[in-house]
């Protein structure tokens, strides 16, 4: 028996494909990713501007799919069991933009309609979010963004095994990190604002790990060395940066 790899060479070379074309294609809103609220500042501002963060290897590319497909299962056991009013519903709160997973009848949690955040994790990572009794900082700060766009009191953000569709909820109050969130998308803005990317400053322990950093080349550059860097390297996305100055958004 000859192991043919080809098949798998193939699919893997689509996947690329795949990819290369989405991220040529894509054009930045100029707004703050929900989803990034729990990064650094810097990474989040660099986002905004357009430039990209470390390349996606072919394993994550298909872990990606994968997830979108165990996402797009549950959406359909929250249909089943509940009201889905909508999905990838659009939210544009000033500086913000981005699409809530799903709009539900939270009436299974004793609630009326509420935005949920459905995120596809592995099987050790499920367990680990189980073990500390809530949900990840990211996806916390997340789901509270909706809350506050759509004027709910409440969220919901549910948890899928990849790999054996279990499932496990999380109801919050959409004040009790309403702050955070707030100051975050202040500190965010007020870069945007004034025309510049700061230095790096890790919020959490992972963030400085090179592995999973998404801007490892910007860590350990000063103020100037940022300026410079950007001005060459991506000359569009500092002109973007710069746009707001011009504009006369500067609090300066």
């Amino acid at each position: 028996m000859v192991l043919n790899t080809k098949l798998d060479d193939m699919i893997t070379e689509s996947y690329r494909t795949k990819h290369e074309k989405e991220r040529a294609e894509h054009k930045s809103s100029g707004k703050i990713n929900p989803s990034g609220l729990g990064y650094p500042i810097q990474w989040q501002v660099l986002k905004v501007i357009g430039v990209p963060g470390r390349e996606i290897d072919d394993y994550a590319l298909r872990m990606f799919d994968r997830g979108n497909d165990v996402e797009d299962k549950a959406i359909e056991w929250l249909n089943e069991h509940t009201e889905v009013k909508g999905t990838q519903v659009e939210i544009n709160y000033p500086g913000v933009f981005g699409y809530i997973d799903a709009m539900v009848d939270g009436k299974i949690w004793g609630l009326g309609e509420i935005p949920v955040e459905v995120k596809s994790v592995k099987n050790a990572k499920f367990k680990r979010i189980a073990t500390s009794g809530g949900p990840d900082r990211g996806h916390l700060l997340q789901a509270t963004i909706y809350g506050i766009a759509t004027k709910k009191d409440n969220f919901a953000i549910l948890y899928v095994s990849a790999d054996d569709y279990r499932t496990m909820c999380f109801v919050g109050n959409t004040d009790d990190h309403k702050g955070e969130v707030l100051t975050t998308v202040g500190k965010v803005q007020a870069c945007l604002d004034n025309g510049f990317v700061p230095t790096f400053e890790a919020v959490e322990t992972w963030n400085t790990n090179p592995q999973y950093n998404h801007y490892m080349e910007w860590v350990n550059l000063d103020r100037g060395q940022i300026e410079a860097k950007l001005k060459e390297d991506y000359p569009d996305a500092y002109k973007k940066l710069k746009q707001g100055v011009k504009n006369g958004k500067s609090n300066n």
